[in-house]
């Protein structure tokens, strides 16, 4: 598992506001095969401004195939209470069709963790 994700406003525009893939050169830091979660940041040079509607989409690298879209959620940046968000496994979408917990074990959740810029 390669993971990178993309973050897109909402309707109308579905504008692609940032790409990890591209930004870190396609690779994961810090993530090893046997570790149980991966920390997929944005740098603080390179800022990411969230405003409104925001769907964050993240996908598997496949070096051979074509990248699979593992889940995706939406989050209201009016929502996001202390600069900080987890979203437990039956609120992201795409891992309830898991049914056997194979990809997403009962206790996978997706926090986020905000910096204000000012």
């Amino acid at each position: 598992c390669d993971p990178y994700f993309f973050v897109q406003t909402s309707y109308p525009q579905n504008l692609v506001i940032y790409n990890y893939k591209k930004a870190r050169g396609g690779k994961v830091q810090g993530y090893h095969r046997d570790e149980p979660y991966a920390d997929l940041i944005i740098p603080s040079h390179a800022p990411c401004i969230l405003y409104g509607d925001m769907k964050f989409e993240f996908y598997d690298s496949d070096r051979i195939g074509r990248a699979e879209k593992m889940f995706w959620f939406w989050i209201n940046t009016f929502f996001i209470e202390n600069d900080y968000l987890c979203l437990p496994r039956h609120l992201v979408d795409n891992t309830k069709t898991d049914k056997k917990y194979d990809k997403f074990p009962t206790h996978f959740q997706v926090e986020c963790f905000f910096q204000r810029i000012r």
